[in-house]
């Protein structure tokens, strides 16, 4: 039997709001590809796609240098500086999809424009302009394997509320994440049904792992955008019976827990200066990666030394090689608002009620479009069998 391993959901993912004189107004992100429960939501899907077309995407191959190197190094970077920023918030289990975080993030740069937008793209991906980091996320995207041992799936959506006097919604801005993100569109009247369907969508693409990303909906709130993506694979072997048993598990310095072990041997070894490691392979392709820092050395202070060029430096470094190993079982959930964590990489103007600049993706009567929470959260448990 397979295991699931949802990597992430970045759902109410994106809140914006509107700063004006009166009331606030709010944006954010979902997920979705079919129908919704209720009849209230109004999927727009097919009216954007007929202008979505494959020449949208192609039309600046001529100009643009997509370069699916520097993608690579750009989201190693934002993903262990995602880690290292996540272990400074003070939580003692860390866990994050930088997958995730950069697709929502990605859709809702979209719409941005000034400074606003040359934060975002620093952040998200410094040696890219918009325009390469959307069509570098599609093709890798559409370079998933997908089999019905090991699958990779993303789902995309935006949902906004069915009210001009609070937001109008630019047509370019649904078009570009329908054409480079598949994301489903929703116009929806913002109630109860609307908190309904959405956490609905999410439950759905994560097979019931994550069902409540959102609590309630503001009355302010006028846009969501969500991102799920869930990983789905066997091990190419397997843990048998006989290679799980009890072992001591170091959880610090002054601290350990007997816990079961998996025992086996692997073929792929990693070393830096800091750490060993190996790599175990699911089948298709993909793979796990383990990494024990060496004595002495606390995790937090090993990803603490770790940058992208590091890290992927590390990965190829890999040699052939018989690794005897000890993985223990574990399961484990991580929620985290991540406004603060993004300020501090410097993405600071798109959460400033004055200095966001949202122009591309609408407009509000009622004021200023900003973003206000960025919401994550991602489960997973490793077995015999694979990774739940």
């Amino acid at each position: 039997m397979k295991k699931k391993f949802i990597a992430g959901v970045l759902a109410a993912g994106i809140i914006f709001g509107s700063m004006g004189c009166g009331d606030k107004t709010e944006q954010g992100s979902n997920l979705g590809s079919e129908e919704p429960a209720s009849e209230s939501a109004v999927n727009l899907m097919n009216d954007i796609e007929a202008s979505a077309d494959e020449n949208d995407i192609n039309e600046n191959n001529g100009t643009t240098n997509i370069n699916m190197e520097l993608f690579r190094e750009d989201t190693a970077d934002f993903s262990i500086a995602l880690l290292q920023k996540n272990l400074e918030n003070g939580e003692k289990n860390v866990m994050v999809s930088p997958v995730s975080v950069l697709t929502a993030l990605s859709m809702t740069a979209n719409g941005a424009e000034g400074d606003t937008l040359v934060q975002m793209q620093q952040v998200l991906g410094k040696n890219q302009n918009m325009e390469q980091l959307n069509q570098n996320i599609k093709t890798w995207t559409d370079s998933l394997v997908n089999t019905e041992d090991t699958a990779v799936k993303i789902a995309n959506s935006i949902w906004f509320k069915d009210d001009e006097e609070k937001i109008q919604v630019q047509e370019d801005f649904l078009k570009k994440n329908a054409t480079y993100y598949n994301a489903d569109i929703f116009k929806a009247p913002f109630d109860n049904s609307t908190l309904t369907d959405i956490n609905g969508w999410v439950s759905e693409k994560t097979e019931g792992r994550i069902t409540d990303i959102l609590k309630d909906l503001p009355d302010d709130a006028v846009m969501y955008l969500v991102n799920a993506l869930a990983f789905d694979g066997e091990w190419q072997n397997i843990y048998y019976e006989n290679e799980i048993r009890d072992g001591i598990f170091h959880i610090a310095a002054d601290k350990e827990e007997t816990v079961p072990f998996m025992y086996g041997e692997e073929n792929i070894y990693l070393q830096d200066e800091n750490a060993v490691g190996f790599i175990k392979p699911y089948k298709e392709g993909y793979s796990f990666v383990a990494l024990l820092p060496k004595e002495g050395m606390s995790p937090a202070d090993y990803v603490d030394s770790l940058d992208g060029e590091g890290f992927l430096k590390l990965l190829e470094g890999q040699k052939q090689a018989t690794v005897h190993t000890a993985l223990p079982k574990f399961e484990k959930e991580y929620e985290i608002e991540m406004k603060d964590i993004l300020t501090v990489l410097g993405m600071t103007d798109a959460f400033d009620e004055e200095k966001a600049d949202f122009s591309k993706l609408g407009v509000s009567n009622d004021g200023n479009i900003y973003i206000n929470r960025v919401l994550h959260k991602t489960f997973i448990s490793v077995d015999e069998k694979g990774t739940e």
